[in-house]
């Protein structure tokens, strides 16, 4: 094909075309670099047959103003909620300790596949022991 005419580029912009001489225009645009720039060039100079009208961004802004204004600006939460949550983390903690101490990691670790771990004084146990030698002193010290 050969290379288009401004008069047919014009109207390729303005779509008075057929269907078909609109597909063809359009497959010969992706493939002659020319014929693409001539239809950019033109492009930039068409106008558009819809207008927009000078008060649009003025009804826009206002329109989103409006709906900001139905939301409030500084969101209270109440204490409630807030003890609510500080109250779930406190016994989440709680049984993550009651747990860890009494060994049901410890536990879960030997339920798996992995290496056999050695049958030895668990960990949390022999916290507790040292915790309880150490209350036990601190009694006996108190009673002296």
């Amino acid at each position: 094909m050969e290379h288009l005419n401004k008069e047919r580029v014009l109207a390729y912009i303005a779509d008075s075309l057929s269907e078909e001489e609109h597909e063809t225009i359009e497959q010969h645009l992706y493939s002659c670099e020319s014929c693409m720039n001539t239809y950019l060039e033109n492009i930039e100079f068409s106008t558009p047959d819809y207008v927009i009208s000078e008060s649009f961004t003025d009804k826009t802004v206002a329109s989103i103003e409006s709906l900001y204004s139905m939301v409030p600006k500084n969101p209270t939460v109440n204490s409630n909620t807030k003890n609510k949550t500080f109250v779930h983390y406190i016994v989440a903690a709680s049984l993550t300790l009651i747990l860890f101490m009494s060994g049901v990691f410890q536990n879960a670790l030997s339920i798996t596949d992995g290496p056999k771990i050695e049958k030895d004084t668990p960990f949390t146990q022999k916290i507790m022991e040292q915790t309880s030698g150490f209350v036990d002193r601190w009694l006996e010290e108190g009673r002296k």
